[in-house]
């Protein structure tokens, strides 16, 4: 036994035994148990130099972790966070808690549920935005959800069991806990943190001890999967999750100190946020001017006590009716408020941007990133891996560059306040019901099942992309979904933009709304002002072959002509004829600008020579009268 574990056990037995008394008379300490308001850690006396987290562990029961007594068990956050923050305000931040922004009006990144086994994928989210379905729809419980999506979510929400929803027998909380907020997540500085080991706990159904792994002093054993179906807490089981803690990180008091900061490390936000471009090597990707720079993403990405955090585009100030968040968008940054009643432009030592020669109209109907934001537009749009879509920093991503979802960028449309808006984009596929001329995604168990008999196996794992399916395989499924839906219903996929459905016994497709791709804003990898859109010449955009309004956008889906595209321009919800006639005029400009030059030139030349004979006339008459 070491010097050190030898001073440190009398403690033990002290804290051991408070802590048994204290239960015993005043119930576990935990976070809930504190008065409402802020609490300790809420309220800056003003220092800017941030607080020294040297603390003690607490199980979700509300006992300190003591080792060598009790350090087989994970910590919670609800209850060690919460004994000097306000934990119950937290959990309702915008990344906690995903139904409560009521004033969320812009789209943003959905979950995108997809398996290439049955040619799906199909973008989820609780906030109701247009073009994303519930996960409710697909039968996805919020166990399931978290399961499935809990890799890259940063706890709460659905990873926490609502007591008053009707129990699912097919769900598994009482072997999995909750899936607290972790806000190791964002605010570890430490280098030894592991955000992959909580994807990986997630995936072993280790909910309660997900926050523990990705400590730097912890390390967990174990899978809450392997349990028995009807194991409860504290059962006794081999299979249960195991904590392994670093004994020399524990003080004398046995408290650990934690590198926890409020200015959070941007590699804690690019684990859920990052962005791959198939096509561009990963040195040769572009870097948002702003990291570049030195910029933190929480610089501009701010939040109070409730965090709910700034999401900075331009309207948000009066989409939230929060004045606070006006500078923080690229136009209230660089360029300020216009009402503002002291200067506000060049935020963060910001250039101030003059755009001389730029006609007024683009800043009516374009956003900053429609021509700062993203990869250059090209005459084809990229394909593109995100974190939350591909798993991205797991151990064991798919690392293949047609792995589903398939999602495209930068797709420029207009945004929700009308301005054109560079985004990303993908297009569903799903089997479901017609009823009315409201189609509704079947659940995933079913269209599993039915698939998996009707077809055979006609995917590959390994790129997991999709299936090499035919309209007669189409056509056998929905024959086959006749039989397990309501009598009233029509089964129908949808992919590619198209609807496919059974008439008179054979396939028919059609165009249908429910096709349509779903689109969210695409904000970062801003480029300097030298690689902006229209700093060689106006052509940039104003050119026939301009990827802004003529690039194309692949039709994607298993049944897709590998050919078929839309024209950017009609995603623009612009004229083309137009368009293609004013980008014509641009051929001519710079021999119209000659002419005119030349023009203006003889015209001034006819005007001095004028000038000269009126004077001259003017001369000559005034020495005529002195005569």
């Amino acid at each position: 036994m070491s010097e050190g574990h030898r001073l440190r056990r009398p403690a033990f037995f002290v804290m051991l035994v408070l802590t048994v008394v204290t239960t015993i008379l005043i119930g576990p300490t935990s976070g809930q148990s504190s008065p409402a308001g802020a609490r300790l850690g809420d309220v800056s006396d003003g220092s800017r130099a941030g607080a020294v987290h040297h603390i003690g562990l607490y199980t979700e029961d509300g006992f300190p972790i003591l080792p060598g007594v009790n350090s087989e068990k994970p910590f919670s956050t609800f209850v060690t966070c919460g004994q000097c923050h306000l934990y119950e305000t937290i959990q309702m931040g915008s990344h906690f808690n995903p139904v409560a922004d009521s004033n969320d009006t812009r789209p943003g990144e959905p979950w995108i549920y997809w398996d290439c086994a049955t040619a799906t994928q199909i973008p989820l989210s609780l906030r109701a935005w247009p073009g994303t379905f519930d996960p409710n729809d697909i039968g996805l419980t919020d166990w399931w959800f978290t399961r499935t999506f809990g890799r890259h979510m940063p706890g709460g929400g659905p990873g926490v069991q609502n007591p008053d929803d009707a129990p699912d027998p097919d769900d598994r909380w009482a072997a999995s806990g909750d899936l607290q907020v972790n806000c190791l997540s964002c605010h570890d500085g430490e280098g030894f943190h592991d955000q992959a080991a909580y994807a990986q706990q997630v995936a072993k159904h280790n909910f309660r001890w997900a926050a523990t792994a990705t400590s730097s002093f912890a390390i967990v054993d174990g899978a809450a999967k392997s349990l028995p179906a009807f194991w409860e807490k504290g059962d006794p089981s081999e299979d249960v999750p195991q904590v392994q803690y670093d004994e020399t990180r524990f003080f004398a008091d046995n408290k650990v100190y934690m590198d926890l900061r409020k200015d959070v490390p941007n590699k804690r936000c690019a684990f859920c946020h990052s962005t791959k471009v198939i096509g561009e090597g990963h040195h040769s990707s572009p870097v948002d001017v702003h990291m570049a720079a030195g910029m933190k993403c929480v610089d501009c990405h701010r939040h109070g006590l409730d965090h709910q955090i700034s999401r900075g585009y331009e309207t948000e100030a009066v989409d939230t009716n929060d004045v606070s968040v006006a500078t923080l968008s690229c136009r209230g940054c660089h360029l300020g408020e216009d009402n503002a009643h002291k200067p506000t432009a060049g935020g963060l030592t910001a250039p101030v941007p003059l755009h001389i020669g730029i006609p007024t109209i683009h800043f009516k109907t374009m956003s900053c990133t429609s021509c700062h934001s993203g990869p250059w537009p090209e005459a084809e749009v990229y394909q593109a891996k995100l974190s939350r879509a591909h798993a991205l920093g797991t151990y064991g991503a798919n690392r293949s560059d047609e792995s589903l979802p398939h999602i495209q960028m930068p797709v420029f449309a207009p945004g929700h306040d009308g301005k054109l808006t560079p985004h990303k984009m993908v297009w569903p596929a799903y089997w479901g019901r017609l009823n009315q001329e409201k189609v509704s995604p079947l659940a995933i168990d079913l269209v599993k099942e039915v698939v998996a008999a009707a077809l055979k196996n006609q995917y590959n794992l390994e790129n997991a992309s999709w299936p090499s399916l035919t309209e007669q395989d189409i056509e056998t499924v929905l024959k086959a979904l006749v039989m397990q839906i309501d009598p009233n219903d029509q089964p129908v996929y949808v992919s590619g933009g198209k609807l496919y459905s059974l008439a008179a016994g054979s396939l028919s497709a059609a165009d249908h709304e429910a096709g349509k791709p779903y689109l969210w804003p695409l904000g970062h990898a801003v480029r300097p002002a030298a690689q902006s859109l229209g700093v060689r010449k106006c052509q940039d955009c104003h050119s026939t072959e301009a990827g802004i309004l003529f690039g194309q956008v692949a039709v994607d889906g298993p049944l897709a002509d590998p050919n078929a595209s839309v024209s950017m321009i009609e995603f623009a919800q612009l004229d083309p004829g137009f368009n293609k006639l004013f980008a014509k005029t641009f051929v001519f400009r710079p021999m119209l600008k000659i002419l005119a030059i030349i023009a203006c030139a003889a015209i001034g030349m006819v005007i001095l020579w004028l000038v000269l004979r009126v004077l001259d006339a003017l001369i000559r008459g005034s020495s005529t009268e002195k005569e």
